[in-house]
């Protein structure tokens, strides 16, 4: 039979307590300052923000970081300038490239998915090769949800305003090909340092 004490437990267990408080923010912080390291090369800036994502989520788990990036989102989409180049408001997210913006969220409650389904096989791995592995395959699916959903919003909203006519070509060209070697980049090292500070800042949630 459960105890009073027991339920009073598994309860406050489910809430956010202030270290997750403290470290959510921290996220949002991160995305901040990796969305300001950027390199304007097309429509589609090149930026840290993947890296910062990539790392928080191994280092913290899919929870945490996805309220950490919805927190960024809301800040930004209030009108902050926390977007790339300092930009902010809700036309920034609902502009041609505001979908790899919400893309960020959407690859951080995939992790979540994915980490879930895949638990059993990842307490089974105990050498570090094992880990980066598990943590590459999970990174890279994460990174083509994220990608597939902002190319989708791109051409959507590109194409609405001028015209369909070689968006699609387009938008691979603009938004995808120029990133491809960065990001596998951003990933590798992503791993590495987000499994050295796993074990520093507690276990995932």
């Amino acid at each position: 039979m459960t105890t009073l004490s027991e339920k009073s437990n598994k309860k406050n267990s489910n809430i956010l307590s202030t270290l997750d408080i403290v470290i959510c923010a921290m996220v949002a912080a991160l995305m901040f300052v990796g969305a300001q390291i950027s390199l304007p090369i097309g429509p589609v800036p090149f930026t840290l923000q993947t890296f910062m994502l990539f790392t928080m989520m191994i280092a913290l788990g899919g929870k945490r970081t996805s309220i950490g990036v919805g927190v960024y989102l809301l800040i930004g989409a209030i009108g902050a300038p926390v977007f790339a180049g300092f930009k902010g408001g809700i036309d920034s997210l609902l502009g041609p490239t505001g979908g790899f913006l919400i893309g960020f969220l959407v690859a951080s409650l995939a992790f979540i998915l994915l980490d879930f389904l895949l638990a059993l096989l990842r307490k089974k791995l105990s050498t570090k090769k094992a880990k980066y592995i598990y943590y590459a395959i999970l990174i890279l699916i994460c990174d083509v949800v994220m990608y597939v959903f902002g190319l989708a919003w791109f051409i959507k909203v590109y194409s609405a305003a001028n015209g369909s006519e070689g968006i699609f070509m387009n938008a691979l060209k603009w938004c995808l090909i120029p990133f491809i070697i960065p990001d596998l980049v951003k990933i590798v090292f992503a791993i590495i340092v987000g499994t050295t500070l796993k074990p520093i800042l507690g276990k995932n949630k």
